[in-house]
């Protein structure tokens, strides 16, 4: 068993009892500071000690204290105090939501644990919503690789926005005037019917969100260049 003992620049100090001594991770250590002291969650912990190698910082969640060289039983590591990642999330309705990243290194956590937290704290569903940020949608792979905030450059106090899946036009007069090309070839017989769904529902949606509303629906059907071919076969989009 080791006691460690921590000492904040305030020069106020604590002391923990660790069971497994130098197989304690440094992930287990700040857990049983937060133990101590309820209001220092472990992401908001940084752990530095002074060593034969000069200043060290635990950094390394997973890693044990015996891979950190003169860190022994009875230390005396400096304990900083870190101020929260936060992320603003403003919704279509213009209410700002607060998201806490709860991540001793920010910068690594995970975009989509980001924005499952977003979509928790604001009730907006991913399948239906977008989380835009510097006004594009983001996405939490790319090509096959899970990205972190970093990748996104996704800072403190950054603000991201949410924004419903579909169309988002800004309304001035009631008239609106809506135009679709649409491929009506025998190849997309399986997808009409869920075209005509979309195109149902975002006149739905526009006719919920803008009271009053005329809207007119234009459809431009294109097909092979030979209507009369015998090569393929073209759907009536409407009747």
């Amino acid at each position: 068993m080791w006691t460690i003992h921590l000492k904040s620049v305030k020069g106020e100090r604590l002391s923990v009892q660790l069971v497994k001594g130098s197989a304690t991770s440094v992930r287990e250590l700040k857990e049983q500071v937060h133990c101590k002291e309820s209001t220092l969650p472990p992401y908001l912990q940084r752990i530095s000690f002074q060593g034969p190698d000069g200043n060290s910082i635990l950094k390394e969640e997973d890693s044990l204290l015996s891979s950190y060289n003169g860190l022994k039983d009875n230390a005396v590591l400096l304990l900083l105090i870190l101020t929260p990642f936060v992320v603003y999330v403003q919704g279509a309705d213009g209410c700002k939501h607060t998201v806490t990243v709860r991540s001793a290194e920010p910068d690594n956590y995970p975009l989509s644990s980001l924005m499952q937290d977003v979509e928790r704290i604001t009730g907006c569903s991913l399948t239906t919503h977008h989380v835009l940020f510097q006004d594009k949608p983001l996405q939490p792979t790319r090509h096959g690789k899970a990205l972190i905030l970093r990748d996104c450059r996704i800072r403190k106090e950054e603000t991201l926005f949410i924004q419903r899946m579909g169309f988002t036009l800004n309304i001035t007069n009631p008239q609106v005037d809506l135009c679709f090309l649409v491929d009506c070839t025998g190849s997309m017989g399986s997808y009409i019917e869920a075209v005509k769904n979309n195109v149902k529902q975002l006149r739905d949606d526009l006719v919920e969100q803008y009271k009053g509303c005329d809207i007119r629906f234009a459809f431009v059907r294109y097909t092979d260049y030979d209507v009369a071919s015998n090569r393929t076969t073209f759907i009536n989009f409407t009747k």
